[in-house]
């Protein structure tokens, strides 16, 4: 009878020590004001200029240390150009970090590594997105030291980067007691690293030119750079003339305009819309 009771009694705490683990994971999947936040995004894409080596990160850093656990994927929706990945050509990883939770995209097994026709991983329009599957927001697999689970409030959204960078090296202001037009020339410091779309503006971001970069793994900053003149020269109505000479570009006011200044950027980035991909458009490096 005692051996009996003993075994009802440590049955009796097994179930209640569960009863209490799923207690407290019911606990952790709710959103508290301790809960960690995202402090940061950082978007970033690498490669060694080869189809299989192409990889784009989107870093979400919380607010707080947090543990992530393995199944943290399962936790979030992520979406390229308001669609699901095509698993095809786009594969996906999820990794954590003591700050926060990175996700990788990168060729699928199945995509095109060499030349030719097929599968090719590519981000066309490089819109991203990033949410929480849970309408609360709540990451389960996201967790603070206090044990309160992680929160994305809202998707995060943006451009995703190609790789090409540019730094304006010399710029004037258009000057009507010179007779000067407004000039900027720029320096391309990284040619596009990943197939994708890079969204070009000569005018601080007003104007969205899109620049292919289907031949990015043969592209160097010289060849980025006569791309990108092609690419406004092929715009009609901006009123600006480009040149490119060595990974140099010049833009040049069709007209004098006092004040006036050419602001190139490269419009990418969190909150960040690029253009809309339009594969009949002939600039750059042509389809």
């Amino acid at each position: 009878m005692v051996m009996k009771n003993a075994v009802k009694t440590a049955c009796a705490a097994v179930a209640l020590a569960l009863c209490a683990l799923a207690l407290a994971g019911c606990a952790q999947a709710k959103v508290a004001d301790d809960s960690p936040r995202v402090a940061d995004v950082r978007l970033s894409s690498t490669s060694a200029m080869t189809e299989s080596s192409q990889d784009v990160e989107v870093k979400l850093v919380f607010d707080q240390p947090v543990s992530v656990a393995a199944d943290a994927a399962d936790d979030f929706e992520v979406r390229l150009n308001g669609s699901p990945l095509d698993g095809g050509a786009v594969a996906l990883d999820v990794r954590g970090s003591a700050d926060g939770v990175t996700f990788v995209l990168h060729p699928a097994s199945s995509a095109s590594t060499a030349g030719g026709k097929g599968t090719f991983f590519a981000l066309y329009q490089s819109g991203f997105s990033v949410a929480a599957k849970r309408a609360d927001g709540a990451l389960p697999s996201v967790t603070a030291a206090s044990g309160s689970c992680a929160v994305l409030d809202a998707p995060v959204t943006g451009t995703l980067p190609s790789g090409l960078a540019i730094e304006v090296i010399d710029a004037r202001a258009g000057s009507a007691q010179d007779n000067l037009p407004a000039q900027t020339s720029f320096k391309v410091t990284s040619p596009a690293l990943v197939r994708a779309i890079t969204w070009f503006s000569p005018d601080g971001g007003a104007t969205k030119l899109l620049k292919h970069n289907h031949t990015f793994a043969d592209a160097d900053a010289q060849d980025c750079a006569a791309d990108l003149a092609k690419v406004v020269g092929e715009t009609t109505g901006l009123g600006i003339v480009a040149k490119a000479s060595g990974d140099t570009v010049t833009l040049t006011a069709t007209a004098v305009s006092d004040g006036q200044t050419i602001d190139p950027v490269v419009v990418e980035g969190v909150g960040v819309e690029g253009g809309t991909y339009d594969a009949s458009q002939g600039t750059g490096e042509g389809v």
